[in-house]
């Protein structure tokens, strides 16, 4: 679990500081692309104003140094009929052809842009007077730009690794402090085993002659229901301990699910509850059977216990795209959908008034979820507030 939430966190830092850099990058580029065009369109007005287009001195025209296109001035009869072109400087650079010139003259007069051109006109006795450049050049600006995002991707690329490596050492005491939390959940159970069957021994020898007694019938109670915790806790210990030693073979999963599906049906419906199964026949699993009747057998009980008189529980077992899915469904009160994304955890009862005398100790889910992890496949709860929840089992 701290392994998954360690890379959790460093994927989703990294990913986070990538798209963040990403949008700040293109955000720069586009600031920077707008103020460029404003300066050139600038200098553009001013060469369209100047009597002396030609006659500056090149080595002190920053417009010049800055840019390598030439620009054009273009005068053009009302009928946009091409009277005389110049260029600021000699160049082998064509200018623009005639169906570009009538394209900028049919757009909207505050557009400056075509293609690639930037461009401003201004009338004349004789018709207009384009002044134009092109600034198809600014595009190794955007290769550059992407060439330093992907630079700096790589560099992010290597910060994960690292990250990854070095997060390893900073949950480390999380990840101490947890086995430990198992080791003694574990050491538990095994040393209060002894004591309470020597406790229950006892019990159990002095009520043959106190037959009647009502602190000798608590003791004995008490002491079931604590064996019955501690079962519970060790089965989980044990789960998470041969997580990846769990002996499986091919065994038919239709017989497995008929079989508690009968065991159970006496006591569902003693309680007056509608009891409805359908299990697809010769559904085979590769897995451990008697942990694959565990989880069942825990779901349809957390079901029982759930479901009020003259309600439903469906179970059902079918074969899917997915895998085989084992589904099984109650009426009832259902689950507020905050509570959902808990019952799986240790100790975690979505009813807290509910006595500690029906013998629920928020274990019975968490078992279900480590068996069910431990055969590689995944168990997922839902349902409807005040209507249903189901449990699906995807093999």
């Amino acid at each position: 679990m701290i392994k998954k939430l360690r890379k959790k966190f460093v994927f989703t830092t990294m990913a986070f500081m990538t798209v963040t850099f990403g949008v700040l990058l293109l955000v720069y580029h586009f600031t920077t692309k707008f103020w460029d065009e404003q300066e050139i369109l600038n200098n553009l007005k001013w060469y369209s104003k100047s009597d002396s287009f030609f006659e500056f001195d090149e080595s002190d025209d920053e417009m010049l140094n800055e840019y390598d296109s030439p620009i054009f001035a273009i005068w053009l009869d009302e009928g946009l009929n091409i009277l005389n072109v110049q260029s600021s400087y000699k160049t082998t650079q064509e200018a623009p052809s005639k169906s570009d010139i009538s394209a900028i003259f049919h757009l909207p007069s505050e557009k400056y842009t075509w293609k690639s051109y930037i461009y401003c006109i201004s009338e004349t006795p004789e018709g207009y007077l384009l002044i134009i450049t092109d600034t198809s050049e600014g595009l190794s600006g955007i290769y550059r730009n992407i060439g330093v995002f992907l630079l700096i991707a790589a560099g992010f690329l290597g910060l994960l690794l690292i990250s990854i490596f070095l997060s390893r050492f900073v949950t480390l005491p999380a990840k101490e402090a947890l086995e430990r939390e198992k080791q003694f959940i574990s050491d538990a159970s095994h040393e209060l085993k002894t004591p309470l069957a020597a406790i229950s021994i006892n019990a159990q020898a002095m009520q043959t002659e106190f037959q009647d007694n009502r602190n000798l019938k608590n003791i004995l109670s008490a002491t079931k229901r604590m064996d019955a915790l501690i079962q519970k806790l060790l089965k989980l210990s044990y789960l998470e301990e041969t997580r990846s030693k769990v002996e499986m073979k091919e065994f038919s999963l239709s017989q497995c699910c008929e079989e508690i599906a009968l065991s159970m049906e006496s006591s569902i419906y003693e309680k007056r509850i509608t009891f409805r199964y359908e299990i697809e026949d010769a559904v085979s699993y590769f897995g451990n059977e008697n942990d694959i009747k565990q989880v069942i057998a825990i779901l349809l009980d957390n079901a029982l216990k759930y479901t009020p008189k003259l309600g439903v529980i469906s179970f059902r077992l079918e074969r899917k795209e997915s895998g085989k899915v084992i589904r099984i469904e109650n009426s009832g009160e259902g689950i507020q959908p905050e509570e959902l994304p808990h019952i799986f955890e240790r100790f975690y009862r979505t009813d807290k008034s509910r006595s500690v005398n029906d013998n629920s100790y928020g274990l019975g889910l968490a078992i279900a979820k480590a068996i069910v992890e431990a055969h590689g496949a995944s168990i997922h709860v839902s349902g409807e507030y005040g209507k249903n929840i189901f449990f699906e089992i995807c093999l």
